[in-house]
């Protein structure tokens, strides 16, 4: 029997579902052959999701995290990040009535907000003060008077 059975036969069923893949250590994408083309070999690893969760799905199936929002239980959790990747044909994201959202890995970043207005950075670690101490080796050459460290999230 094909490694791949079961999602075989789930496409020939619903040609419809979106068709992911990933070659070997390679990051998942999603196939762009033919809807109406089933092509699945024995080296490469699948998962099928439901059209509509194709970007959730992806970016899970490459190590984000997902909220799932199950609005028939009026409930939310966080679908983390999935070492095995198993498919089965119950798999959350094979469910056309539930909604995810993308949580996106928010960094910390560091910006000058001068008096005179204008902005510096951003930086990736924290200036202890803008006269030259700290991560810097010297001032920089564009802070020039006084003004403001801000922490701030960047995606």
């Amino acid at each position: 029997m094909h490694k791949h059975y079961e999602m075989i036969m789930a496409k020939a069923k619903n040609t419809e579902l979106t068709e992911l893949y990933a070659s070997g250590t390679d990051k998942w994408v999603k196939w762009v052959g033919s809807k109406k083309t089933i092509f699945f070999t024995e080296e490469d690893n699948y998962f099928l999701c439901h059209p509509k969760h194709t970007e959730a799905c992806l970016h899970w199936l490459n190590g984000g995290k997902v909220v799932v929002m199950a609005s028939k239980f009026n409930s939310s959790y966080v679908l983390g990040a999935n070492d095995g990747h198993k498919w089965d044909p119950e798999h959350i994201f094979m469910f056309e009535n539930v909604e995810f959202t993308i949580e996106v890995k928010k960094r910390e970043k560091w910006i000058i907000y001068r008096t005179d207005g204008s902005i510096v950075g951003p930086f990736d670690k924290k200036p202890e003060n803008i006269t030259g101490s700290g991560p810097f080796d010297k001032k920089p050459e564009n802070i020039t008077g006084s003004g403001q460290i801000i922490r701030i999230e960047v995606v």
